[in-house]
């Protein structure tokens, strides 16, 4: 994702100010305790903060979900997916985007903080038929829409193999977020339907808008609203403003007609807030937006160099009337996000000690490498049954390959 990667002359500025890599980082054993006497159910630590807050970007780790470096307890968190059905907790999965409002956080180990969610809201960027596949590069493109993967996408199981197994004509979700310019995406997981759908989907930001031919370009593509679904979401388009569209499967006289739009600007941050996203709209260094939602950075620490429009950052602050107050703003690198890599609390649900692989929340975790870092106990110690911590990094084979796992004995 060479096009997130900040100015030459200031990797060293940030090699100084980044965060130490996970598997150099220690959590407590009193708060993995914690951790995994919960994560057989699904949930997390309840920590008791008051007040409220929220947080948006990939689902990086379970046992708790933890999202932009937060992490959130959701036991009894309301699920819904962008067109605002109830779904079960089990359908989130690692690279998801969310949106999640909560309680208020409290200081947690490694540099995180916790809280209870009460509702957790996933959205895909776009959905459709493959129409091409550039292995060199490292891209796809569905939709018209050029679909960047990099280390740190997560493939789900029937794209078992990643890019290489991916071939046109393929059906697929893209969750991700947008990249510097209208038409890219940043894939941070890419799954298979398991249904084929009637429709595709697409997100963007309304373009060349004409309402007498009811027309609009969005992310490139000339779409047609004259004839959408009876009942089915109907917004009235305006420039610039963010919709989520789903689109009959193929164009008609290279027209896309739609059949719904729905509103894709519906989240709104509370309270104490993290963003974990892209640059969308960039003003200056402390006036811009993180995939729609607004941010005064005019009081903010700043880590790293190279604010710009399709800046990879994370933002912490207190949302005021939709804005988010920064306290913080880091850029962050194609590297500084795959060190992140993704963490695991659960059970072992099933072991393999001849390929060295174990089952963790419907995971298949690769603990073959020899330098892994065994904390709290060895490899001997792994058996069905038992909780474990792990952090690793995501395969395209659609698992995760270990770098560190801490044992509860």
């Amino acid at each position: 994702m060479s096009m997130l990667h900040s100015a030459p002359h200031l990797a060293s500025s940030r090699a100084q100010a980044r965060p130490r890599p996970f598997w150099r980082g220690r959590l407590p054993a009193l708060l993995f305790t914690a951790l995994v006497l919960t994560c057989g159910c699904g949930g997390g630590v309840d920590t008791g903060g008051t007040g409220s807050s929220s947080a948006s970007g990939p689902i990086t780790g379970f046992g708790s979900v933890i999202v932009s470096n937060v992490r959130y307890d959701d036991q009894s968190a309301e699920v819904r997916d962008a067109d605002g059905q109830p779904r079960e907790r089990s359908v989130l999965k690692l690279g998801m985007v969310v949106d999640v409002q909560g309680g208020g956080l409290v200081p947690d180990a490694d540099e995180r903080s916790s809280g209870v969610a009460h509702r957790i809201v996933y959205r895909s960027a776009l959905a459709g038929q493959v129409s091409g596949v550039d292995p060199v590069n490292r891209t796809l493109t569905l939709l018209g829409q050029t679909v960047q993967i990099g280390p740190s996408t997560v493939f789900d199981t029937p794209t078992n193999g990643g890019l290489s197994k991916v071939a046109v004509g393929d059906w697929l979700e893209v969750y991700g977020l947008p990249g510097p310019r209208a038409g890219l995406w940043v894939a941070t997981r890419v799954e298979q339907p398991s249904v084929l759908p009637s429709t595709v989907l697409l997100r963007g930001r309304v373009d060349r808008l004409d309402v007498a031919a009811k027309r609009f370009e969005l992310g490139g593509l000339l779409i047609s609203y004259a004839n959408l679904d009876p009942g089915s979401p109907s917004l009235t388009p305006l420039a610039g403003r963010s919709l989520r569209v789903r689109l009959r499967p193929a164009p008609v006289a290279n027209v896309w007609q739609a059949v719904s739009l729905a509103d894709d600007g519906g989240w709104q941050p509370r309270g104490d807030t993290r963003l974990d996203g892209v640059v969308t709209e960039y003003q200056s260094e402390t006036a811009f937006s993180v995939d729609g939602v607004p941010v005064d950075a005019s009081k903010a620490q700043r880590i790293g160099g190279g604010l710009a429009q399709g800046a990879r950052v994370r933002v912490e602050g207190v949302a005021q009337e939709g804005t988010v107050l920064a306290t913080r703003v880091q850029v962050r690198a194609a590297e500084d996000v795959n060190q992140d890599g993704v963490e695991l609390n659960g059970f072992i649900e099933s072991l393999n000690t001849t390929t060295k692989t174990l089952v963790v929340r419907g995971v298949t975790v690769d603990y073959s490498a020899s330098d892994i870092e065994f904390r709290d106990g060895t490899v001997a110690d792994l058996v069905v049954g038992r909780a474990v911590q792990v952090k690793g990094l995501p395969t395209e084979g659609g698992g995760v390959r270990a770098v560190r796992i801490r044992v509860r004995l």
